[in-house]
């Protein structure tokens, strides 16, 4: 018998078709509003799609999503969870780009859940030697 917990979704199809219907909810949302001429209309207004959302609607946490997206036990949901972050990290940044979404918010979301990262990279390979000087008696 294994231990833990069992796996949520037991196939990637399982997984993909719950994904598919958090993106279809985001995407398919409508709001109420009164028009100048005191008329009530139907508009379309999206969700953003963020990782938390994802997260709710699969009724996981963020760290069991990114276990998923691991190499260890769980290959066959790599491409399936890499796919849905990039729709969302796609979508985050063309909301921004447009304008119709907060761009520091953004970067904060694309800095914790895509490991994005806005300084550069240094390596630093320093050779030390060390002398050691023994006091004479």
């Amino acid at each position: 018998m294994a231990a833990g917990r069992p796996r949520k979704f037991e196939s990637p199809e399982q997984m993909q078709a719950a994904i598919d219907k958090y993106f279809d909810r985001c995407d398919s949302n409508t709001k109420q509003i009164v028009n100048k001429q005191g008329e009530v209309e139907v508009i379309d207004a999206p969700i953003p799609y963020t990782i938390e959302g994802l997260c709710v609607c699969l009724e996981v946490c963020r760290d069991t999503l990114l276990n998923y997206e691991k190499d260890d036990g769980y290959k066959e949901f790599f491409d399936t969870v890499k796919k849905a972050k990039s729709k969302v990290t796609e979508r985050q940044v063309e909301m921004a780009l447009s304008g119709n979404s907060n761009s520091t918010l953004t970067i904060f979301l694309l800095k914790c859940n895509q490991k994005y990262n806005d300084q550069p990279q240094q390596e630093q390979n320093q050779e030390i030697t060390v002398k050691i000087v023994r006091p004479e008696k």
